[in-house]
C-alpha cells in the first residue's frame, strides 16, 4: 500500500492522514524522516498524529533512541517517571541528558546527601560512593558518564583515583570519561592543579544547583563556549558567623533537607570533636587535619561559617603540624558548636 501511495504522489504527510484515518493503522506510531525542516513543521507533523519528527542526516544513534522511546525500551518508559508525547533532535538530547549516569565521589556524609538529593532533583541518574576505593571498584563494573569527584578524601585522595582513571592501563571501563573535582579549597591555583592532574572541570564546595547544572550540561555536550577556568574563586573567608543567605538558592525551597543535614551535622560534630580531642592525645596531626576538613566541609554546605572557618583553621595546624594551636582552637570550636546547637530546635 505504501508504495502504491508513493507512486500517485502522496507524501510522507499524506500517508500519515490515512493511516490516522484507519480505525486499523490509526494506533501506529509513525516517525517523519525529513529532508527538509522549516519553522512550524514540527507541530504541524504532531498534529497529524506522527509520534516523531526528525530531519536529515540522522546519525544512527538518533534513530535508534527514537525508536527505543516509542518502543518503551529507553528511559521515557512511565516507570522511570520520564514520558515524551512527540520526539524531536531536541528532545532526544534532553533524553541522552536525563539517560546519563553520574557517581559522587565525597566521604563527607552531609555533603554527600546533599548531592545526590540535588543531582536527582535535577533528573539524572546518580549513585554515590565514600571514598576512592569503592569509585574504583564502581568504575571497573559500570561505565558512567561523568563522576563529581572530592579532591581531598582521607587514604586515596581525588587525584589518585584520577590517576588511576586515566591510567589505560587500569581495568576502569571508560578511561576517557569527565571528571569533575569538587573543592572546598576554593583558592587560587587550586583548579589548575586539578586540571593538571587530569580532571575536565571545577566546581567549588558549597556546590550552587545552578552552577552545578552549568558544569554537568558541559561536560555532557562538550560543546560550551565558557573557559571551565571562568568558575568562581571564591575565598573560605568570605562570611562570618552563621549566614543563611545562599540557603534558599542552594536547596531550592526544600526546607525538609536542610533541616535533616542540619540535625546530622548537629549529631555529628561531637562525635568529631571527640576525635579531635583523641588525635591530639596521641599526637596525630594527619588526624587532626583530616577531622579538621571533613567538620568544614558539612558547616560549609549549611552556611555554618564560624564553625567553618574554625575548622579550617585546625586543618591547616594539623597539616602544619601546629598541635599545641590545635588544641586552642578545639576549645573554640565547642564554643561556636555550643552557638549553633542553641539556635532554633529542628
Amino acid at each position: 500500500m505504501t508504495w502504491r501511495l508513493l507512486t500517485l504522489g502522496v507524501d510522507g504527510e499524506a500517508l500519515g492522514r490515512k493511516i490516522k484515518a484507519d480505525p486499523v493503522l490509526k494506533k501506529t506510531s509513525l516517525v517523519m524522516l525529513s529532508s527538509q525542516g522549516q519553522r512550524g513543521d514540527a507541530a504541524r507533523i504532531k498534529d497529524i498524529g506522527f509520534a516523531a519528527y526528525l530531519t536529515k542526516p540522522i546519525k544512527r544513534s538518533q534513530l535508534f533512541n527514537c525508536l527505543g522511546i516509542l518502543l518503551g525500551d529507553i528511559l521515557g518508559r512511565k516507570e522511570d517517571g520520564y514520558e515524551l508525547s512527540f520526539v524531536t533532535r531536541y528532545t532526544l538530547a534532553e533524553v541522552k541528558n536525563r539517560l546519563a549516569r553520574i557517581l559522587v565521589v565525597e566521604d563527607e556524609i552531609i555533603n554527600r546527601t546533599f548531592a545526590l538529593s540535588l543531582i536527582k532533583k535535577l533528573g539524572y541518574r546518580v549513585e554515590a560512593v565514600a571514598n576512592g576505593e569503592e569509585a574504583i571498584q564502581k568504575l571497573k563494573s559500570f561505565p558512567y558518564d561523568i563522576i563529581l569527584m572530592d579532591v581531598q578524601m582521607p587514604g586515596m585522595d581525588g587525584y589518585e583515583v584520577t590517576r588511576i582513571i586515566r591510567y589505560s592501563g587500569s581495568e576502569v571501563l571508560n578511561h576517557d570519561i569527565p571528571i569533575i573535582a569538587m573543592t572546598a579549597h576554593a583558592m587560587k591555583g587550586d583548579r589548575e592543579r586539578c586540571f593538571e592532574k587530569g580532571m575536565d572541570d571545577y566546581i567549588s564546595k558549597p556546590v550552587e544547583p545552578d552552577k552545578l547544572v552549568e558544569v554537568i550540561e558541559r561536560q555532557l555536550s562538550k560543546s560550551s563556549s565558557k573557559d571551565p577556568k571562568a568558575t568562581d574563586d571564591k575565598s573560605i573567608s568570605d562570611d562570618e558567623g552563621f549566614d543563611g543567605s545562599d540557603l534558599p538558592k542552594r536547596f531550592d525551597g526544600d526546607n525538609e533537607l536542610f533541616k535533616k543535614l542540619l540535625r546530622k551535622l548537629l549529631e555529628e560534630v561531637p562525635l568529631q570533636m571527640e576525635g579531635l580531642k583523641q588525635a591530639l592525645e596521641s599526637n596525630d596531626a594527619s588526624l587532626v587535619e583530616e577531622i579538621g576538613h571533613t567538620i568544614k566541609g558539612g558547616s560549609a554546605l549549611l552556611d555554618a561559617n564560624s564553625l567553618r572557618d574554625c575548622a579550617f583553621e585546625i586543618e591547616k595546624a594539623g597539616k602544619s603540624c601546629d598541635l599545641n594551636l590545635a588544641r586552642t582552637l578545639v576549645q573554640k570550636l565547642e564554643s561556636e558548636y555550643k552557638i549553633i546547637s542553641s539556635g532554633p530546635d529542628f
